[in-house]
């Protein structure tokens, strides 16, 4: 629709947007009405319906959700106080049914549920080789099945609320976000320790680091969808860069850094002021100065620390054991593997999931990806792009946040459904104005 207009208004000879001479048709008229409305029609298609509502059970549930989930009480791997409200909210959402999708988003549904069903197999065949069936990640294969199938659920129920009341739901999910982050500084006199790294109400300093990461990127991404009050953005980014600051870590720090980086780009009123924020209190308060030359030294040290080498990190078990290739390892038991990483799973995402899943799984998840972001505008593609590098040395997969943006994103209309939209709603405009002007005539 836009390349159209655009034709139109390039054309050699043509008068000037909204001029009408004497001898020009109705036809001629009419396209310059829809020029003028081109922008709004685009606007238009992405509508929210105000009738439509979120409920306050669910929204309670899952402000709290978002207010909790750093307080993280019990060991990694167990469930949390924020994972038992999302739990909840799930529930509720479920219980209320109007599981409506369109056809786009029944695909993107159907390739989840296959690469899930795929990961239960491929893991619960392992349990039954190995005669494991423990509660622990470390123990059993089986056990990791559960992270798949709830974040399964938190995607289909952050999709369906999406989809029901956009913008509430975003409206939600980003002053949840704020206040999330601005409540881990505002205790920051309590939760800090003695270590350069810090961790706060987290179990380790990279879920810290993954938090902020993902924190600003959905921080970054609602505000282009809708509108959001502008200190609530500016506080919440400034937030979030001082938690990946705190936590030292590598790959947030990085992530971060490439989110600025394409937000200068493409919004530079939305990231360049809480960049400038940060630079001031950096530079004018003591511990600011402290965390600054301590993230130099950090920064200093990559490539060189043993963890960066990709055998530290376990990539070394896909060269040295490629019979997984085919069909994937599974997860867990990782006493059973060739690796400098003698426990625990390969640190990265991409790494992580080849190995476990191998080409068939691994198919399965990149192509619900490439559903999820087929024909999304290309600051949302540039969004996700901090998220893929951290996946490079860090396993985010199992981290909840990560799937409601997948849900956000998947929720919203691509190109192709806007441009119908739009020239459906440009066609229904123009024959209402038309109906109305013939019974004026008559």
């Amino acid at each position: 629709m836009t390349e159209a207009i655009d034709t139109v208004e390039s054309q050699p000879g043509s008068p000037a947007r909204g001029a009408t001479g004497p001898g020009e048709s109705l036809p001629r008229r009419r396209a310059g009405r829809m020029t003028r409305g081109a922008a709004a029609t685009q606007r238009k298609a992405m509508d929210f319906d105000p009738e439509k509502r979120v409920g306050s059970g669910v929204s309670a549930l899952w402000i709290g959700y978002l207010v909790f989930l750093p307080f993280c009480l019990y060991s990694s791997g167990l469930p949390q106080p924020g994972d038992i409200l999302l739990g909840l909210a799930v529930l509720l959402n479920l219980a209320k049914g109007q599981l409506k999708f369109n056809r786009v988003q029944t695909s993107v549904l159907m390739m989840l549920a296959l690469f899930v069903t795929y990961v239960f197999i491929v893991n619960t065949v392992w349990a039954i080789h190995l005669g494991n069936f423990g509660v622990s990640t470390k123990a059993s294969p089986v056990f990791t099945s559960a992270f798949y199938i709830f974040n399964a659920m938190v995607f289909l129920t952050a999709m369906v609320i999406a989809d029901r009341a956009r913008e509430e739901f975003l409206a939600l999910t980003f002053k949840g976000i704020v206040v999330s982050v601005l409540s881990q500084v505002l205790l920051l006199p309590i939760s800090l320790g003695l270590s350069s790294r810090q961790a706060l109400f987290f179990n380790n300093p990279n879920q810290l680091g993954y938090y902020a990461l993902v924190g600003a990127v959905l921080i970054f991404v609602i505000s282009q969808i809708i509108r959001t009050n502008a200190l609530m953005r500016l506080a919440g980014l400034v937030a979030c860069l001082i938690l990946a600051a705190l936590s030292l870590s590598k790959a947030a720090m990085m992530g971060i850094a490439i989110l600025m980086f394409f937000g200068v780009m493409q919004r530079p009123m939305v990231m360049l002021p809480p960049a400038i924020l940060l630079g001031l209190l950096v530079y004018i308060t003591p511990f600011g100065q402290e965390r600054l030359d301590l993230l130099e030294a950090r920064l200093e040290t990559v490539g060189e620390s043993s963890d960066d080498s990709l055998d530290e990190r376990g990539y070394d078990r896909i060269i040295n054991q490629p019979e997984y290739w085919p069909l994937g390892a599974g997860e867990g038991a990782y006493f059973r593997f060739d690796s400098v990483l003698s426990t625990g799973e390969i640190h990265s995402t991409w790494a992580s999931t080849f190995f476990s899943y191998g080409f068939v799984g691994t198919s399965l998840f990149l192509a619900f990806l490439y559903m999820v972001f087929r024909g999304k505008p290309r600051f949302i593609l540039l969004s996700f792009v901090p998220i893929v590098f951290y996946g490079i040395t860090h396993n985010g997969s199992r981290e909840s946040l990560l799937w409601i943006y997948f849900a956000i994103i998947a929720s919203l209309p691509t190109a192709q459904t806007r441009t119908r939209q739009g020239a459906l709603q440009q066609g229904r405009a123009i024959g209402r104005r038309d109906a109305g002007g013939s019974g004026a005539v008559g």
